[in-house]
């Protein structure tokens, strides 16, 4: 499996840090795990993220201009949300969504994908 170095926006702490567990328990190297829209800018902007993994629903924002910042930067992005139905804009369609609770089976196949 190819090394991406991927950042986690997650606004649940608790999640955010199973979701890490659980993938560096399958070697997957995780760069940075962010709770906040401004921390993920940064991460993004410090050059260190191939892949971000994104819950859609942030605090009282969504994630789709993180999405969008990462794409223009080159980066694979992963949706993650638990809303059930979630459409994603126009602008999004191609990135890989999946769904809460984190199946982490669903999770490595959407990382893989996106590697290639």
């Amino acid at each position: 499996m190819p090394k991406s170095r991927v950042m986690i926006l997650e606004d649940e702490a608790v999640i955010a840090w199973d979701i890490e567990a659980e993938l560096q328990s399958r070697g997957v190297l995780v760069t940075g795990v962010v709770g906040h829209i401004a921390a993920a800018r940064d991460l993004i902007k410090a050059g260190d993220v191939t892949v971000a993994i994104l819950d859609i629903n942030v605090g009282s924002e969504n994630s789709y201009g993180i999405a969008k910042l990462c794409r223009e930067s080159g980066i694979a992005v992963i949706f993650l949300t638990g809303a059930t139905g979630e459409e994603l804009p126009e602008a999004m369609i191609g990135c890989e969504i999946t769904a809460k609770p984190v199946n982490y089976n669903l999770l490595m196949d959407a990382i893989r994908r996106v590697e290639r």
